[in-house]
């Protein structure tokens, strides 16, 4: 069985903080088919560290997101930090 052909890599656009941390606003992650929000997390968390000390929010094709949101259609995918103001 040939693993890397069943993972599915999603785009990430990234702001503030946390394209800092990543190098930049346009990343790339791979997942298993099927994944949701807190695969997502989890990856991200592995691959970005300073996010599991951080609050901050997934919005997928522009909607915020819960953990259990199916990934698998997704057109857009952002990870948001924590905004002030209002």
């Amino acid at each position: 069985m040939n693993e890397p052909s069943t993972l599915k890599e999603h785009e990430l656009i990234c702001f503030g903080m946390i394209a800092e941390w990543a190098g930049g606003p346009r990343q790339q992650l791979t997942l298993p088919p099927g994944s949701r929000v807190a695969d997502l997390r989890k990856a991200a968390q592995e691959r970005w560290p300073q996010l599991a000390d951080t609050t901050y929010q997934v919005a997928v094709d522009q909607r915020l997101a819960t953990d259990d949101t199916e990934l698998e259609s997704a057109r857009e995918i952002a990870l948001l930090p924590p905004f002030a103001g209002g």
